[in-house]
């Protein structure tokens, strides 16, 4: 009697042709986690970016005293905490870091001055990957009135030229 047995698959035959399905199917799975990914760190980025804006408009709001404003180099750094939340990512913690300078010289006669704000977020895990933004506005710079006593406003740089003044931030028409 003559009897001849099939040759069974090897197990290793087996591991080769999963190895080989895997490195096949790597490429179809690896980019859709990847890109979300990058989709969830730019939504994040979107948010801080509008952060900083609204920063930028309560600076462009407010009343500045441009003796109060320090010149490119002074430490003058306000910080704060910021929480993002993001409906199905998460909550992210920052460290915010803005201030604001001008670089006028000395000899600089004209009444309108270019003022710098830096607005800077910190992830508090992240921290060697910073996100920078700066800002750069045109203020002029003009004489605070004083009430006169009898009602009417007066002008002081007419009376005292030494003064403070505050800045009127010019903008862009839109």
């Amino acid at each position: 009697m003559n009897i001849r047995y099939k040759r069974p698959f090897v197990l290793i035959e087996v591991l080769i042709s999963i190895a080989l399905l895997a490195l096949c199917a790597f490429p179809l799975i690896s980019e859709p986690l990847f890109s979300q990914r990058i989709m969830h760190r730019k939504f994040f980025e979107l948010e801080l970016e509008r952060e900083a804006e609204k920063i930028y408009y309560e600076i462009l709001k407010t009343p500045l005293v441009f003796s109060e404003i320090p010149k490119k180099g002074a430490k003058n750094t306000k910080t704060s905490s910021l929480e993002i939340s993001i409906d199905g990512l998460g909550k992210k913690t920052y460290k915010t870091l803005s201030s604001i300078y001008h670089c006028a010289k000395e000899e600089h006669t004209s009444n309108f001055y270019k003022i710098h704000l830096e607005v800077c977020f910190i992830e508090d895990n992240d921290k060697d990957h910073p996100f920078k933004y700066k800002f750069e506005f045109v203020g002029k710079k003009v004489a605070k009135k004083t009430p006169d006593p009898h009602g009417e406003e007066k002008n002081p740089h007419q009376e005292n030229e030494g003064t403070s003044s505050s800045i009127q931030t010019l903008r862009q028409s839109e």
